[in-house]
């Protein structure tokens, strides 16, 4: 099986889109213009969500 290689400016724009304010969410990251955390998708993530599940909650809020 063939891996597919990682372009490193992807995972730069990701973390761009990586916000800390202590006023929101009690301090905690988030993905910028969403209510969703960090802590919260990578469980999402964990637990087998998709991908486009996570996107579509995120457009819902």
């Amino acid at each position: 099986m063939m891996k597919k290689e990682r372009n490193n400016d992807d995972g730069e724009r990701l973390l761009e889109r990586i916000a800390f304010n202590p006023r929101a969410m009690v301090g905690k990251p988030v993905i910028e213009e969403t209510h969703l955390t960090v802590e919260d998708v990578l469980n999402l993530l964990a637990h087998g969500a998709q991908v486009t599940e996570i996107l579509t909650g995120a457009r819902a809020c």
